[in-house]
């Protein structure tokens, strides 16, 4: 399994797996001053995905951003705490403790190009419920970005931040929008759990206004629930607007939406995508399909 190679050169530093290994030389050769500036790169790597809108995040997501091990990252992420650049946290989840590292006030001023909107990371507010959907988001970025030349990613918090609070009363918004190689705006969605009735369509009808104001063109689901939100898409036959004709959803819902693996993705942040890609689920092309066909994705499947 190979990293993409242009997406690896921390200031002409060695080139390394997503488990660490090391390619090219190992990664004390070098001058002193070569050495200080793949570990400067690397710093500057991570406190700008933080201070994008990401402001917290874990080793395990760390090591797959900087294509190093996760306690090559644990050990970076624990000198910025000593430096007053990150925080670390303990959060309890179901599957047990998670370690956090939130960005502060100084680590967001460190940043070179962070987010002018981007809060910092306050202790005892993180959600454990919706703690692994934020990592799961992360976890696409990161693959979208690496292995799919996506750019200008825009996190759900930064979205929020940018509208008005009035504005932002019963809004949905993705989880997060980027620009695909084509320069396609596309918005994206982790759905852990899936939504139905009221809340579904709100959520629908809140994807196709913001496509109608041009905010994205298209929307992409990664769930590990396929079958599920593939029947929950067929449910709605139209969305209804005050003083609007309704809108045939069936006919929208093939051309701008998509629905791809979550647990494929994920597997390819902390393991690489092999050449010949890698076995996962997506939404058939035909609405009238009753069988979720079984597809490779490799880096042309994504849009």
């Amino acid at each position: 399994m190979k990293p993409k190679s242009d997406q690896i050169d921390f200031h002409a530093g060695p080139s390394l797996s997503r488990h660490g290994n090391r390619i090219l030389h190992p990664a004390m050769e070098g001058s002193y001053s070569q050495r200080m500036g793949r570990a400067q790169a690397k710093e500057e790597a991570l406190l700008s995905f933080l201070a994008s809108g990401e402001v917290c995040t874990t080793a395990e997501i760390a090591g797959a951003l900087l294509y190093c091990s996760k306690e090559t990252a644990r050990r970076l992420m624990v000198k910025l705490v000593r430096r007053g650049l990150l925080k670390r946290d303990e959060i309890q989840t179901v599957g047990g403790v998670i370690h956090l590292f939130g960005l502060t006030s100084l680590g967001l001023a460190s940043s070179l190009d962070g987010h002018a909107d981007c809060p910092i990371y306050e202790m005892g507010r993180t959600s454990s419920q919706l703690l692994h959907h934020h990592l799961d988001t992360q976890a696409v970025r990161i693959v979208l970005e690496d292995y799919f030349d996506w750019a200008d990613w825009i996190p759900e918090k930064i979205l929020q931040v940018q509208e008005c609070p009035s504005d932002r009363r019963g809004k949905k918004y993705p989880d997060g929008i980027g620009v695909n190689k084509d320069g396609v705006k596309i918005a994206v969605e982790i759905e852990r759990t899936i939504k139905f009735g009221a809340e579904w369509e709100t959520t629908l009808v809140s994807h196709w206004m913001a496509m109608r104001d041009g905010k994205y063109s298209k929307v992409i689901y990664f769930t590990d629930q396929l079958p599920q939100l593939w029947k929950q898409f067929r449910i709605i036959k139209e969305i209804n607007l005050p003083f609007i004709h309704p809108i045939d959803f069936q006919k929208l819902w093939q051309t701008k939406f998509s629905i791809f693996s979550l647990s494929a993705v994920r597997k390819m942040a902390f393991e690489g995508m092999p050449d010949d890609g890698i076995n996962a689920y997506v939404m058939p092309e035909s609405a009238d399909s009753k069988i979720t066909p079984h597809v490779v994705i490799s880096r042309n499947s994504l849009p």
